[in-house]
């Protein structure tokens, strides 16, 4: 976060976002999303959320299990599957991510200590700042 910062204020003053990130435990990611804040990031979201409940899966997808632990695609069940995303039963894959999503990260995050959240009125003027580039 702090070389993102220093290459941040070359260009400008632009705002750190922290989005791509993973861990396998609900509790863990909460703490890193507070831990992003607290060591400067300007934003965090957690873009890994999906509706388990919903998908029946632990992923964004609906459907029958088609890639195997390798990543490779089982044919013959790929050929069943291909018309159920025709008619809209099943939808995505557990390929690339998709899988291993959680829900409730929010109510978990814990605290941020009040030291490392900038006031309002200094984030604005921090953002509209003119911005130069120094090469």
């Amino acid at each position: 976060i702090s070389s993102a910062r220093r290459l941040a204020e070359v260009i400008g003053g632009t705002p750190i976002y922290m989005s791509e990130y993973f861990s396998h435990a609900r509790n863990d990611v909460a703490r890193e999303m507070a831990e992003a804040v607290e060591k400067g990031c300007d934003a965090v979201t957690y873009w890994h959320y999906a509706d388990i409940d919903y998908t029946g899966t632990d992923g964004w997808f609906i459907g029958p299990d088609f890639v195997g632990e390798d990543f490779r695609i089982d044919w013959n069940s790929w050929a069943a599957y291909e018309p159920t995303v025709a008619n809209g039963t099943y939808w995505g894959a557990s390929i690339t991510g998709a899988h291993c999503a959680k829900m409730d990260v929010l109510p978990h995050v814990p605290q941020v200590k009040a030291s490392f959240v900038a006031p309002a009125e200094t984030e604005l003027l921090w953002m509209r700042r003119p911005t130069t580039l120094v090469v």
